[in-house]
Protein backbone atom coordinates (compact mmCIF):
# COMPACT_ATOMS: atom_id res chain seq x y z
CA UNK A 1 0.00 0.00 0.00
CA UNK A 2 1.39 3.39 -1.02
CA UNK A 3 2.29 5.60 1.92
CA UNK A 4 0.83 9.12 1.90
CA UNK A 5 3.28 11.85 0.93
CA UNK A 6 4.24 13.97 3.90
CA UNK A 7 4.43 17.70 3.24
CA UNK A 8 6.64 20.00 5.28
CA UNK A 9 4.77 22.89 6.86
CA UNK A 10 6.41 26.17 5.85
CA UNK A 11 6.96 28.79 8.58
CA UNK A 12 4.62 31.75 8.53
CA UNK A 13 7.06 34.11 6.82
CA UNK A 14 8.82 31.54 4.63
CA UNK A 15 12.19 31.27 6.43
CA UNK A 16 13.74 28.67 8.71
CA UNK A 17 12.76 29.75 12.24
CA UNK A 18 12.49 33.48 11.44
CA UNK A 19 12.35 35.83 14.43
CA UNK A 20 8.85 37.10 15.13
CA UNK A 21 7.17 39.12 17.86
CA UNK A 22 3.97 37.66 19.28
CA UNK A 23 2.30 40.98 20.10
CA UNK A 24 -0.38 40.63 22.75
CA UNK A 25 -3.17 43.12 23.43
CA UNK A 26 -3.26 42.38 27.17
CA UNK A 27 -6.60 44.01 28.06
CA UNK A 28 -8.33 42.38 25.10
CA UNK A 29 -6.95 39.01 26.14
CA UNK A 30 -8.01 39.52 29.76
CA UNK A 31 -11.62 40.28 28.76
CA UNK A 32 -11.72 37.33 26.38
CA UNK A 33 -10.36 34.97 29.01
CA UNK A 34 -12.80 36.26 31.62
CA UNK A 35 -15.74 35.76 29.26
CA UNK A 36 -14.66 32.33 28.03
CA UNK A 37 -13.95 30.98 31.53
CA UNK A 38 -16.36 33.15 33.51
CA UNK A 39 -17.60 30.26 35.67
CA UNK A 40 -14.18 29.36 37.06
CA UNK A 41 -13.46 30.29 40.66
CA UNK A 42 -11.59 28.97 43.69
CA UNK A 43 -12.76 29.53 47.26
CA UNK A 44 -14.80 32.51 46.17
CA UNK A 45 -12.01 34.06 44.06
CA UNK A 46 -12.70 34.45 40.36
CA UNK A 47 -9.91 32.75 38.41
CA UNK A 48 -11.19 32.50 34.83
CA UNK A 49 -9.32 35.55 33.54
CA UNK A 50 -5.96 34.21 34.78
CA UNK A 51 -6.61 30.60 33.82
CA UNK A 52 -7.78 31.64 30.35
CA UNK A 53 -4.80 33.93 29.82
CA UNK A 54 -2.32 31.10 30.42
CA UNK A 55 -4.34 28.75 28.21
CA UNK A 56 -4.42 31.26 25.34
CA UNK A 57 -0.78 32.25 25.63
CA UNK A 58 0.45 28.66 25.84
CA UNK A 59 -1.66 27.70 22.82
CA UNK A 60 -0.37 30.51 20.64
CA UNK A 61 3.18 29.84 21.84
CA UNK A 62 2.99 26.16 20.89
CA UNK A 63 1.46 27.07 17.54
CA UNK A 64 4.34 29.34 16.49
CA UNK A 65 7.42 28.46 18.54
CA UNK A 66 8.10 25.17 16.73
CA UNK A 67 8.80 26.99 13.45
CA UNK A 68 9.64 30.52 14.56
CA UNK A 69 12.00 32.19 17.00
CA UNK A 70 9.29 33.84 19.10
CA UNK A 71 9.27 36.66 21.61
CA UNK A 72 6.26 37.89 23.58
CA UNK A 73 5.54 41.63 23.44
CA UNK A 74 2.79 42.58 25.91
CA UNK A 75 1.05 45.90 25.16
CA UNK A 76 -0.91 47.70 27.88
CA UNK A 77 -3.72 50.25 27.75
CA UNK A 78 -3.16 53.82 28.86
CA UNK A 79 -5.67 56.66 28.97
CA UNK A 80 -7.49 57.41 25.68
CA UNK A 81 -8.23 60.96 26.85
CA UNK A 82 -7.25 62.67 23.60
CA UNK A 83 -9.86 60.62 21.74
CA UNK A 84 -12.50 61.50 24.33
CA UNK A 85 -11.56 65.16 23.91
CA UNK A 86 -12.52 64.79 20.24
CA UNK A 87 -15.59 62.65 20.98
CA UNK A 88 -16.83 62.73 24.62
CA UNK A 89 -19.02 59.66 23.99
CA UNK A 90 -16.05 57.57 22.80
CA UNK A 91 -16.42 54.08 24.34
CA UNK A 92 -19.04 55.44 26.73
CA UNK A 93 -21.22 52.44 25.87
CA UNK A 94 -18.88 49.98 27.61
CA UNK A 95 -20.87 50.25 30.82
CA UNK A 96 -20.26 49.60 34.49
CA UNK A 97 -19.02 46.04 33.93
CA UNK A 98 -16.09 47.41 31.93
CA UNK A 99 -15.13 49.71 34.80
CA UNK A 100 -15.29 46.82 37.24
CA UNK A 101 -12.75 44.89 35.14
CA UNK A 102 -9.82 47.15 36.06
CA UNK A 103 -8.63 44.89 38.89
CA UNK A 104 -8.99 41.83 36.67
CA UNK A 105 -6.77 43.38 33.98
CA UNK A 106 -4.27 44.42 36.65
CA UNK A 107 -3.96 40.78 37.78
CA UNK A 108 -3.40 39.65 34.19
CA UNK A 109 -0.70 42.31 33.77
CA UNK A 110 1.04 41.06 36.92
CA UNK A 111 0.90 37.51 35.55
CA UNK A 112 2.27 38.36 32.08
CA UNK A 113 5.10 40.27 33.78
CA UNK A 114 6.41 36.90 35.01
CA UNK A 115 6.85 35.64 31.45
CA UNK A 116 9.90 36.21 29.22
CA UNK A 117 9.44 39.11 26.82
CA UNK A 118 8.80 42.85 26.75
CA UNK A 119 6.04 45.02 28.17
CA UNK A 120 5.11 48.25 26.37
CA UNK A 121 3.04 51.06 27.86
CA UNK A 122 2.10 54.67 27.15
CA UNK A 123 0.15 56.53 29.82
CA UNK A 124 -1.60 58.70 27.22
CA UNK A 125 -2.44 56.12 24.55
CA UNK A 126 -4.39 52.93 24.06
CA UNK A 127 -2.75 49.56 23.56
CA UNK A 128 -3.82 49.67 19.88
CA UNK A 129 -1.65 52.75 19.30
CA UNK A 130 1.27 51.18 21.16
CA UNK A 131 0.91 48.05 19.02
CA UNK A 132 0.73 50.12 15.82
CA UNK A 133 3.90 52.00 16.76
CA UNK A 134 5.79 48.85 17.74
CA UNK A 135 5.03 46.94 14.55
CA UNK A 136 5.94 50.02 12.51
CA UNK A 137 9.38 50.16 14.15
CA UNK A 138 10.04 46.43 14.48
CA UNK A 139 12.97 45.09 12.48
CA UNK A 140 11.22 41.79 11.79
CA UNK A 141 7.76 40.32 11.33
CA UNK A 142 5.01 40.53 13.95
CA UNK A 143 1.96 38.43 14.74
CA UNK A 144 -0.66 40.49 16.58
CA UNK A 145 -3.02 38.41 18.73
CA UNK A 146 -6.29 40.22 19.38
CA UNK A 147 -9.98 40.18 18.48
CA UNK A 148 -10.00 43.96 18.13
CA UNK A 149 -10.85 44.67 14.49
CA UNK A 150 -9.30 48.14 14.75
CA UNK A 151 -5.95 46.37 14.47
CA UNK A 152 -6.84 44.98 11.05
CA UNK A 153 -5.64 48.26 9.55
CA UNK A 154 -2.10 47.09 10.39
CA UNK A 155 -2.37 43.96 8.24
CA UNK A 156 0.50 43.65 5.76
CA UNK A 157 3.23 41.30 4.55
CA UNK A 158 5.15 42.24 7.71
CA UNK A 159 2.25 42.17 10.17
CA UNK A 160 -0.28 39.36 10.50
CA UNK A 161 -3.37 39.72 12.66
CA UNK A 162 -4.83 36.62 14.32
CA UNK A 163 -7.88 36.36 16.54
CA UNK A 164 -7.16 32.82 17.70
CA UNK A 165 -4.03 30.72 18.09
CA UNK A 166 -5.19 28.10 15.59
CA UNK A 167 -6.93 30.50 13.24
CA UNK A 168 -5.27 31.79 10.05
CA UNK A 169 -4.31 35.46 9.80
CA UNK A 170 -7.10 37.87 8.88
CA UNK A 171 -7.65 37.74 5.13
CA UNK A 172 -8.46 40.30 2.45
CA UNK A 173 -11.87 38.65 2.18
CA UNK A 174 -12.56 39.24 5.89
CA UNK A 175 -11.47 42.87 5.61
CA UNK A 176 -13.72 43.46 2.60
CA UNK A 177 -16.68 41.70 4.24
CA UNK A 178 -16.45 43.81 7.40
CA UNK A 179 -15.19 47.14 6.02
CA UNK A 180 -16.18 47.15 2.32
CA UNK A 181 -12.62 47.56 1.09
CA UNK A 182 -9.69 45.26 0.37
CA UNK A 183 -7.18 47.89 1.51
CA UNK A 184 -6.43 47.74 5.27
CA UNK A 185 -5.31 51.39 5.25
CA UNK A 186 -8.87 52.43 4.33
CA UNK A 187 -10.47 50.77 7.38
CA UNK A 188 -10.37 54.01 9.45
CA UNK A 189 -12.19 55.87 6.67
CA UNK A 190 -14.79 53.10 6.37
CA UNK A 191 -15.43 53.38 10.11
CA UNK A 192 -15.66 57.17 9.87
CA UNK A 193 -18.31 56.88 7.14
CA UNK A 194 -20.38 54.05 8.62
CA UNK A 195 -19.60 54.32 12.34
CA UNK A 196 -18.54 51.64 14.80
CA UNK A 197 -20.96 50.60 17.53
CA UNK A 198 -18.24 48.88 19.58
CA UNK A 199 -16.46 52.22 20.15
CA UNK A 200 -19.65 54.31 20.10
CA UNK A 201 -18.51 56.11 16.94
CA UNK A 202 -21.30 57.62 14.84
CA UNK A 203 -21.13 57.45 11.07
CA UNK A 204 -22.98 59.56 8.52
CA UNK A 205 -26.69 59.12 9.08
CA UNK A 206 -28.22 56.60 6.63
CA UNK A 207 -25.03 56.41 4.56
CA UNK A 208 -25.16 53.15 2.60
CA UNK A 209 -22.60 50.37 2.56
CA UNK A 210 -22.86 50.23 -1.23
CA UNK A 211 -21.88 53.91 -1.54
CA UNK A 212 -19.05 53.38 0.94
CA UNK A 213 -17.66 50.48 -1.07
CA UNK A 214 -17.97 52.47 -4.30
CA UNK A 215 -16.10 55.46 -2.87
CA UNK A 216 -13.37 53.40 -1.22
CA UNK A 217 -12.74 51.41 -4.40
CA UNK A 218 -11.56 54.63 -6.08
CA UNK A 219 -9.42 56.04 -3.24
CA UNK A 220 -6.01 54.59 -4.15
CA UNK A 221 -3.07 55.61 -1.97
CA UNK A 222 -4.50 59.03 -1.09
CA UNK A 223 -6.84 58.55 1.88
CA UNK A 224 -7.50 62.24 2.52
CA UNK A 225 -10.93 63.84 2.89
CA UNK A 226 -10.11 66.09 -0.09
CA UNK A 227 -9.59 63.01 -2.23
CA UNK A 228 -12.82 61.46 -0.92
CA UNK A 229 -14.90 64.53 -1.85
CA UNK A 230 -13.21 64.77 -5.26
CA UNK A 231 -14.09 61.15 -6.02
CA UNK A 232 -17.66 61.67 -4.84
CA UNK A 233 -18.05 64.68 -7.15
CA UNK A 234 -16.67 62.75 -10.11
CA UNK A 235 -18.95 59.77 -9.45
CA UNK A 236 -21.87 62.18 -9.19
CA UNK A 237 -21.00 63.63 -12.62
CA UNK A 238 -20.97 60.08 -13.97
CA UNK A 239 -24.39 59.57 -12.34
CA UNK A 240 -22.97 56.72 -10.24
CA UNK A 241 -23.58 58.61 -6.99
CA UNK A 242 -26.86 60.34 -6.20
CA UNK A 243 -26.82 64.13 -5.68
CA UNK A 244 -28.42 63.59 -2.26
CA UNK A 245 -25.54 61.30 -1.26
CA UNK A 246 -22.96 63.83 -2.43
CA UNK A 247 -24.68 66.61 -0.49
CA UNK A 248 -24.83 64.35 2.58
CA UNK A 249 -21.11 63.61 2.30
CA UNK A 250 -20.05 67.25 1.83
CA UNK A 251 -22.21 68.30 4.76
CA UNK A 252 -20.44 65.80 7.01
CA UNK A 253 -16.84 66.60 6.03
CA UNK A 254 -15.91 68.04 9.44
CA UNK A 255 -17.51 65.07 11.21
CA UNK A 256 -15.67 62.60 8.96
CA UNK A 257 -12.37 64.38 9.59
CA UNK A 258 -12.85 64.13 13.36
CA UNK A 259 -13.92 60.49 13.24
CA UNK A 260 -10.96 59.69 10.99
CA UNK A 261 -8.57 61.09 13.60
CA UNK A 262 -10.19 58.84 16.19
CA UNK A 263 -10.30 55.67 14.09
CA UNK A 264 -6.75 55.93 12.72
CA UNK A 265 -4.18 54.24 14.94
CA UNK A 266 -1.18 56.34 15.92
CA UNK A 267 2.21 55.06 14.83
CA UNK A 268 4.35 57.60 16.66
CA UNK A 269 3.63 56.82 20.31
CA UNK A 270 6.39 57.50 22.82
CA UNK A 271 5.82 54.33 24.82
CA UNK A 272 7.88 52.95 27.69
CA UNK A 273 9.54 49.59 27.01
CA UNK A 274 10.59 47.34 29.87
CA UNK A 275 12.09 43.88 29.84
CA UNK A 276 10.06 41.43 31.89
CA UNK A 277 11.54 39.62 34.87
CA UNK A 278 10.71 35.96 34.17
CA UNK A 279 9.98 33.91 37.25
CA UNK A 280 8.79 30.36 36.71
CA UNK A 281 8.61 29.59 40.44
CA UNK A 282 6.44 32.63 41.14
CA UNK A 283 4.08 31.72 38.29
CA UNK A 284 3.84 28.13 39.47
CA UNK A 285 3.06 29.31 42.99
CA UNK A 286 0.38 31.72 41.75
CA UNK A 287 -1.34 29.06 39.64
CA UNK A 288 -1.19 26.60 42.53
CA UNK A 289 -2.80 29.15 44.88
CA UNK A 290 -5.64 29.51 42.37
CA UNK A 291 -6.00 25.72 41.99
CA UNK A 292 -5.02 26.01 38.31
CA UNK A 293 -2.69 23.02 38.65
CA UNK A 294 -3.71 21.63 35.27
CA UNK A 295 -1.68 24.44 33.71
CA UNK A 296 1.58 23.68 35.48
CA UNK A 297 2.78 21.29 32.79
CA UNK A 298 2.22 23.95 30.11
CA UNK A 299 4.13 26.91 31.43
CA UNK A 300 7.66 25.49 31.34
CA UNK A 301 7.69 26.00 27.56
CA UNK A 302 7.71 29.76 28.08
CA UNK A 303 11.05 29.48 29.90
CA UNK A 304 12.70 27.03 27.49
CA UNK A 305 11.83 23.96 29.55
CA UNK A 306 10.19 20.91 28.02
Amino acid sequence: MRQPIKTRQVPLFGLARPPIDLVIDVSNMAYRAAHRFEKLSHQGTVTGHLYGTVVMLSTVWRQYEAKHNCRFVFCLDGDCGWRRDLLPSYKANRGERHQQSVSMVREVIDLTGLLPGLTLYSATDEADDVIATHVERAAHQCVVYSRDRDLWQLSSSKVRIISGAREPPVSTHQIRTDFHTKDPSLIPLAKALLGDASDNIKGIRNFSRADTELLLSHMGNDTSITRLVSIAQELNRQKLLKPRTLKQLIGAVEHIQTMLRITTLRRDVAYRESTNKPNLNALQQRLTELACVSLLDRIGAFYGET
